[in-house]
């Protein structure tokens, strides 16, 4: 395995420890806090766009230019993912999910925050005591992506997008995209597991605790980097 490719979310998440000293009360606030769904895309917005901008000490303000990166993930062993147009979905929503990796005996908690619609998907991950991640903006044509500094250059968000689409985009979307690089996802009859495979061997399984992804526990195991961890919806409401 090429270790530069990717690093597990599992290794991220162990650096959470080291994050601590960095708080930021007004994102406890606003996972803790009951919002409407409306008043969390606005703060969600403004979470993603104030980071892009640089402020001079004569006072202006100016843009600092995020470059987009590459949307595609090569798997060892030939084949490749490719993130999926968030129109594609065909719902629009806010989400709140809080992540758990787990790693041997320890276990970690990251949260994050979600947005998609026809336009675009977007996502800010924080650790539980306010420190920020990492950012996904997506338009399905254009991937711009943000890591805090204090994240090893190595980790990119895309993988993470990537497992959030097999995890919640519907099946025949995933396989219309995933057959042209000799993988399938398929599914058992009611609908609680999945298994990406290629020529009949799991790279990625995930189990479902109910039949609606966005409601109950969902494990994910990633075979082909290593890692695993659960995913929660703990908030959800449809954007019109």
């Amino acid at each position: 395995m090429q270790s530069y490719l990717i690093l597990s979310l599992s290794r991220v998440l162990h650096l959470i420890h080291q994050m601590e000293r960095g708080l930021a009360p007004w994102v406890q606030w606003f996972w803790y806090t009951p919002l409407s769904g409306k008043l969390r895309l606005v703060i969600l917005q403004l979470a993603l766009v104030l980071p892009a901008f640089l402020t001079l000490g004569c006072g202006t303000i100016l843009p600092v230019e995020k470059l987009p990166v590459e949307n595609r993930v090569d798997l060892p062993g030939g084949g490749s993912i490719t993130a999926l147009a968030p129109a594609s979905l065909s719902r629009s929503l806010v989400a709140t999910q809080r992540v758990q990796g787990r790693d041997g005996d320890r276990q970690f908690v990251l949260l994050c925050q979600l947005e998609v619609d026809e336009q675009r998907l977007a996502m800010v991950a924080t650790t539980p005591m306010g420190s920020t991640l990492f950012s996904i903006i997506y338009s399905g044509d254009t991937l711009v992506t943000d890591v805090s500094p204090l994240l090893p250059t190595q980790f990119q968000p895309k993988y993470v997008l990537i497992d959030f689409q097999l995890v919640f985009w519907p099946l025949d979307v995933l396989n219309a995209s995933l057959s042209r690089e000799g993988l399938k996802v398929v599914e058992n009859p009611i609908g609680q597991r999945r298994f990406v495979q290629r020529n009949g061997e799991v790279l990625i399984e995930i189990n479902y605790s109910t039949r609606d992804p966005w409601r109950g526990l969902i494990e994910l195991e990633n075979r082909v980097w290593g890692y695993s961890y659960t995913i929660e919806t703990v908030a959800l409401e449809p954007l019109p």
